[in-house]
């Protein structure tokens, strides 16, 4: 069921998709007055992320985790309530003019995060400020402090000192340029999952840089056996640098789509997330991210998520072996 509305076979993770997206003649409204909040410029990794949390991928979290949920997750693997969650969903802001607003900001207030233009992106209610061991957030997320690997880099060059905690509300979507026709957000799917296609599993398969080869195929086509659809999503990156590269990926798998898969049964839709690099960690979050969007099952192949040497290639594996089926509430199936 998604927000008590229908019944599904699936159901979102948390158990109500979220949805934080201001709309209508509210919109108008609490953008004026966003103006007017004590503002925060984010850049476009934070933006990706605040647009996942509010249109629900990243369900339950309806916003950037306090201390309690971000140790947990950072320790246990779970949200401070027990619900199964692996990465941490933090903002700290870096910048001398950032750390200047954060001083005078306190428990209750609202700010503003605003775009390069300075145009309002989402409006953040603080519910918690903390402060972070930046080693210890490297060891449990990549367990590794080695600055080559690119998420512990990300770390020490991108997050600040202190830690803004608390509800998200968004207010303007970024336009996603050449992807943006083919944009999919979870209450379009599940309504063409089992409304409008009328399918009682659906298997999500979401790939890196890599362009659609074979491996990917058998892995397709060994799905599309058991259950009524399958739902590509290959990561795109946003700068408008990668755009080309990426657009070929896209235009490989929808080729590909149109010539050899059933197109009934066939869904693409790139995924626009941030690169965490958390190996293991990172193939858990990716069958959440599927279950959001309405899959039954999730696929996941050798090394998923790998970075260089930093993981054994069947770590992506192994990790789920640390939960049951049943608090994951998706169908993992590995492919070697």
């Amino acid at each position: 069921m998604v927000n008590g509305a229908k019944q599904y076979p699936q159901t979102p993770h948390g158990g109500v998709l979220v949805d934080q997206v201001v709309t209508g003649p509210e919109r108008e409204t609490e953008i004026e007055r966003a103006r007017g909040l004590a503002t925060i410029r984010v850049d476009l990794e934070a933006i990706i992320t605040i647009e996942m949390i509010t249109t629900g991928v990243l369900s339950p979290n309806k916003g950037f985790m306090g201390e309690a949920d971000y140790l947990a997750v950072l320790d246990n693997g779970r949200l401070a309530d027990g619900t199964v969650w692996p990465v941490p969903l933090s903002f700290a802001p870096i910048g001398k003019v950032n750390s200047g607003i954060i001083e005078g900001l306190k428990v209750g207030d609202e700010v503003c995060l605003a775009d390069d233009q300075n145009e309002p992106v989402a409006i953040l209610e603080i519910e918690d400020i903390f402060e972070y061991d930046r080693e210890h957030r490297a060891q449990s997320l990549f367990g590794t402090t080695d600055r080559e690997h690119p998420g512990v880099d990300s770390i020490y060059r991108r997050m600040g000192e202190t830690a803004l905690g608390g509800t998200l509300r968004l207010l303007n979507r970024v336009d996603w340029g050449p992807f943006e026709r083919l944009r999919k957000e979870p209450k379009d799917t599940w309504k063409m999952f089992y409304e409008d296609r009328g399918f009682q599993s659906v298997a999500g398969f979401i790939t890196g840089a890599n362009p659609l080869h074979r491996g990917h195929e058998y892995i397709h086509r060994n799905a599309l056996e058991e259950v009524d659809g399958i739902f590509l999503q290959p990561l795109v990156e946003m700068a408008k640098r990668e755009y080309v590269r990426h657009e070929y990926r896209i235009r490989g798998y929808q080729n590909v789509m149109e010539e050899y898969y059933p197109e009934d049964r066939s869904i693409l839709s790139p995924l626009r997330v941030t690169y965490i690099f958390a190996g293991p960690r990172e193939a858990i979050l990716h069958a959440l991210i599927m279950k959001n969007y309405g899959c039954t099952h999730a696929l996941i192949g050798r090394d998923h998520a790998g970075i260089g040497d930093f993981y054994d290639k069947y770590a992506a594996h192994n990790i789920f072996d640390e939960y049951t089926q049943e608090e994951l509430g998706i169908d993992i199936r590995l492919f070697h």
